[in-house]
């Protein structure tokens, strides 16, 4: 196996093994932790901090990755790090670090870090926060549903209706910086699955830099 695909199986691999174990102990403590216990509290910063360190190591692993692609897209690549690196001093960088808030980062997650399955009245409540945060920010929010089968976790194979949440500060902006994650939990028969990492956090952690950054993008009318 050549370098490119040690790599590649390395991060597949890091990924899965940590996902099995955050959810493992995120169903552990649920079930023997109740939600006002300063463990549970412990517990749900303890999710936040893990899904940055998965976030940096899956960096470091695409850095290496990246060694074995073409030269062209190496060098496209060091120019771009250049170019932050020139623009971007130390000082503003750790003040870019600082504006991210984990109290606001954890009152999202009262709201989000439920149980909602596809279908639910806990996805529709989900749905509906975002869409009202969102708002309250000036951003046009729209619905987009669409109906699938069940590729779930559950013995029950059925059509179900999805929903994209898409919001957008500038609609008329030609340039734009899209991030995304699913909202939805998976649904398992024997157990509730609350999804912490699968994607409780990465939901609340975009609905950080939503805030964070419409007061710099507000007034841009190229970059939304």
């Amino acid at each position: 196996m050549d370098k490119k695909n040690i790599c590649w199986a390395l991060q597949i691999q890091e990924s899965n093994t940590e996902a099995r174990k955050t959810k493992m102990l995120m169903t552990f403590c649920r079930r023997t932790v109740p939600q006002g216990h300063p463990l549970f509290l412990f517990q749900r910063h303890f999710f936040i901090r893990l899904t940055l360190f998965s976030t940096l190591t899956s960096g470091i692993l695409s850095f290496f990755r990246a060694n074995t692609q073409p030269s062209w897209k190496l060098k496209q690549e060091e120019d771009l790090r250049s170019a932050a690196d020139r623009n971007l001093s130390l000082s503003f960088r750790d003040k870019l670090i600082g504006l991210t808030d984990v109290k606001r980062i954890d009152e999202y997650l009262d709201h989000i870090l439920i149980p909602r399955p596809v279908g639910s009245r806990n996805i529709r409540k989900v749905s509906i926060f975002i869409k009202e945060l969102l708002e309250k920010l000036n951003y046009k929010v729209d619905f987009f549903e669409f109906t699938l089968n069940d590729l779930l976790v559950s013995r029950e194979r059925k059509r179900l209706k999805f929903r994209n949440i898409v919001a957008t500060l500038n609609p008329l902006a030609p340039r734009r910086l899209v991030l995304a994650c699913h909202y939805d939990s998976k649904t398992f028969d024997k157990f509730p699955f609350l999804g912490a990492t699968d994607s409780a956090v990465p939901c609340a952690l975009l609905l950080d830099v939503a805030v964070t950054l419409e007061p710099y993008l507000r007034y841009s009318p190229t970059f939304s």
